[in-house]
């Protein structure tokens, strides 16, 4: 259970970040990161695009800033 907490905590810091990765079919995807759900001990990301990806699978994380949130 502490990993699960502490993967949970990690990508709860990720909430408002753009994230870039890989579904798990191996397609390219990306989002900002709108909130955090752990199910049958998996962490995943919810986009704003309505899409899951989980935390294993994530490639980059870009911090949003005023002139990229435009």
């Amino acid at each position: 259970t502490m990993v699960l907490q502490n993967s949970i905590s990690s990508a709860g810091n990720l909430i408002g970040k753009m994230v870039t990765g890989q579904d798990d079919h191996g397609a390219p995807m990306q989002g900002l990161v709108s909130s955090v759900k752990a199910v049958n001990g998996t962490v995943s990301l919810e986009l704003d695009n309505g899409k899951e990806l989980s935390l294993s699978n994530v490639t980059g994380i870009t911090a949003m800033t005023p002139t990229a949130a435009k």
